[in-house]
């Protein structure tokens, strides 16, 4: 199982996203923090978005990862940015049909939230801080088996370390 759990885990996180979403009124969340977007969709690139909606789960990602979204995340629909992320992101929204949306207020730029004002004066923008992070520090099965094995690891490589290490080594 890779770390941080598979499909099923990630199927469990959406839904506790979607009821954070309906206990704050909100139609999506915009989730653009790495970390997060790997935790809940399972994409390790460096660049990319995910919208989260009631009946959608988006994941839109530029050429340089069209192959490894639909291979890390192949159970999220895969947006293809072709010019830039806002115009993407406009065209999901419109897609979506969402009228209030989460945006991650502690990953966002005040000059990206004022390009999003600006593209979506129809929608609002409601500002987010730490939706993912608190699930993130609760730690699931497949988490905890991964941080385990790790641990497992470590100790092995240094009971080996203490056999062989001498004095004078380099």
């Amino acid at each position: 199982m890779s770390p941080g759990g598979g499909s099923d885990v990630r199927v469990g996180r959406l839904r506790r996203i979607r009821d954070r979403l309906h206990g704050e009124r909100l139609g999506g969340l915009l989730v653009s923090h790495p970390p997060d977007l790997r935790y809940l969709s399972g994409f390790t690139g460096s660049a990319g978005q995910l919208l989260v909606t009631q009946e959608r789960a988006i994941l839109a990602v530029d050429f340089r990862y069209y192959e490894r979204a639909e291979r890390e995340a192949p159970t999220w629909e895969q947006a293809r940015i072709q010019n830039t992320f806002l115009e993407t992101l406009v065209d999901m929204v419109a897609e979506t049909g969402v009228r209030r949306l989460g945006i991650e207020s502690d990953h966002t730029t005040i000059a990206g939230l004022d390009d999003m004002r600006a593209k979506l004066p129809e929608v609002t923008l409601v500002p987010i801080a730490k939706m993912v992070v608190p699930m993130r520090a609760v730690k699931d099965e497949g988490e905890i088996a991964a941080i385990s094995a790790a641990v497992d690891c470590a100790d092995a490589a240094f009971a080996h370390l203490c056999q062989v290490i001498r004095p004078g080594m380099r």
